[in-house]
């Protein structure tokens, strides 16, 4: 199926034939999966690809086209309670806008050069739709400093309100290492041997948290990470779920790894930090909690419906912890996808050259959703075709000029080279051994240029 031929409403007889029309949007096999999953509970999803009206009722709705804003409003006033929305291109900014009129739910990351592309999925409300999984509850764990008598008695507290609601915990006493209490190096090496030795998900919240109801909706949806973001761009570890999965270990290493290196920076940005690395690597799934999962014991009764309450004061600095976020990337946060300079995917390849590419595909903001998606397609292709020297590219999707420019000064700061292909650049199967070629003839070269097709351009590709 041509997606951008697409009638807005076409669906498919069944559920297995609603996936399979999505195959031409190259998701990886979990992303199908999640698809097949929510048509299994909604039913079968409208692909809408252009203006017009949804059929009535349909509560599962694919966008592969970004609506412009006034299509935006219609489509949304269209959409039955409880619908949910399926992004398959979701790294693509274009569909920042219509992500900010729906509640974001979560992203599931590409998987190399075979399914290059993000899914993002939202809606209209929240996820109680969703069935209760079989699969285990999450473990609770936390830690305390040992030598406090406040972390004491909040930690007694905290495990009060578990045993009050049947919850399985573990809760240990540690021996601070910082005035303070327990510091981030400590927590997560916590965190990281209760996931290992749980044999099952677990439920990280900190000592002087307080849960009100059972937390269900990570037993309703699958995924490998789940965390609350405030303002809807920084990630807050105080709540933090984790499967039992490759995906989910490879975040905590990661994230271990940059606190081991960075002691003094804030634990909750470098998990963002290591959830950009990952996901530009790894099929992460992530479901972002809602405000429930997170809220203040001292906003009393004004959330009703709390999971989780926090010893947080609204309206202070402890609820935004890194006012100096850079900005950049907060659009790219709150639309659930990494943002330039970083990459949108990582793909490595078995070549003995030690050179290290970074792609910078520009202008992504006018070249069309349709016409940027085949881009990284064809440029993963080339890159599995023939990697030449090239032992590693990085992908970067640039929305202004001011990306641009941010993705070329990080790739030079590391060493790289940088590849800028123009939104309607010439790219074929050869790219990455002419660009070799280029490199063994002048050493020196840093940056190259991909430059738009010609017709004899054309030609040569057919």
């Amino acid at each position: 199926m041509d997606f951008r031929q697409a009638h807005p409403a076409e669906t498919s007889p069944d559920t297995a034939g609603a996936v399979s029309a999505l195959h031409s949007f190259q998701l990886s096999s979990k992303q199908s999966d999640h698809v097949a999953w929510l048509a299994g509970i909604l039913g079968t999803p409208a692909i809408w690809t252009a203006p017009g009206p949804l059929e009535a009722d349909r509560r599962l709705v694919i966008v592969a086209t970004p609506p412009t804003g006034p299509q935006i409003e219609q489509f949304c006033r269209s959409l039955p309670l409880n619908s949910v929305v399926v992004i398959p291109f979701g790294e693509n900014p274009l569909f920042d806008s219509l992500k900010s009129k729906l509640v974001s739910y979560g992203t599931i990351a590409a998987s190399g050069a075979e399914q290059p592309h993000v899914l993002w999925w939202g809606g209209t409300g929240s996820c109680d739709w969703a069935p209760i999984r079989d699969d285990n509850a999450p473990l609770v764990v936390s830690c305390f400093d040992r030598t406090s008598a406040e972390a004491t008695a909040a930690a007694a507290q905290l495990a009060g309100s578990l045993k009050a609601l049947g919850l399985d915990h573990i809760i240990e006493p540690i021996s601070g290492e910082l005035p303070k209490g327990v510091s981030s190096r400590q927590q997560i090496r916590f965190i990281a041997r209760s996931l290992e030795t749980a044999g099952r998900p677990i439920l990280f919240v900190e000592h002087d948290s307080v849960f009100i109801r059972t937390p269900s909706l990570l037993r309703q949806v699958e995924c490998d990470v789940a965390v609350h973001r405030w303002r809807g761009w920084e990630i807050s570890p105080r709540t933090l779920y984790l499967n039992n999965t490759m995906e989910a270990k490879v975040l905590v290493q990661t994230w271990e790894r940059l606190i081991e290196a960075c002691p003094t920076i804030g634990s909750g940005y470098l998990l963002d930090q290591a959830w950009s690395l990952v996901s530009s690597q790894v099929p992460l799934r992530t479901l972002w909690l809602p405000r429930s999962y997170h809220d203040s014991v001292y906003d009393g009764e004004a959330f009703d419906m709390s999971v989780i309450r926090h010893s947080l004061r609204t309206c202070t600095t402890e609820l935004n912890p890194l006012r100096d976020f850079p900005n950049m990337l907060r659009t790219a946060r709150r639309a659930g996808r990494t943002g330039a300079p970083e990459a949108h995917l990582v793909i490595r390849s078995a070549s003995t050259g030690h050179e290290a590419a970074v792609v910078v595909l520009r202008d992504v903001q006018t070249s069309g959703a349709a016409a940027s998606a085949s881009a990284v397609r064809r440029v993963a292709k080339a890159f599995r075709n023939d990697p030449a020297c090239f032992s590693q590219i990085e992908l970067s999707l640039c929305r202004w000029e001011e990306d641009v420019n941010a993705a070329i000064a990080a790739a030079e700061h590391a060493g790289a080279r940088v590849v800028v292909i123009e939104p309607t650049g010439f790219i074929y199967n050869a790219m990455f051994s002419d660009l070799g070629r280029q490199i063994e003839a002048v050493p020196q070269q840093r940056r190259f240029r991909i430059p738009p097709r010609t017709a004899q351009d054309v030609a040569y590709l057919q």
